[in-house]
């Protein structure tokens, strides 16, 4: 199945890294919003790597709407059925 799609596995390091780096940038909206740490690093780490959008059932958190607008300028968070909705 992994054959029919681009995907590229790199060790844990280099995707700790990349969250590292986008930290000061996001760690008053992870703190404001309450986002996990687990959450936090999915979140800094897709958009380290250039996804545009960051599909999620986080409704306590990441889907709110003040939190997906805060984030908007660097991933599109959405809800499941917003992918599948939404073009991207």
């Amino acid at each position: 199945m992994i054959a029919g799609f681009k995907v590229s596995v790199r060790p844990f390091e280099q995707y700790s890294d990349t969250a590292v780096d986008l930290m000061p940038e996001f760690r008053e909206l992870k703190r404001k919003f309450d986002i996990g740490s687990a959450d936090f690093l999915h979140l800094a780490t897709a958009s380290g790597e250039g996804c545009a959008v960051f599909v999620t059932t986080d409704e306590k958190h990441l889907l709110r709407d003040e939190c997906k607008r805060a984030f908007s300028s660097h991933i599109d968070v959405r809800s499941p059925r917003e992918a599948f909705e939404t073009p991207s």
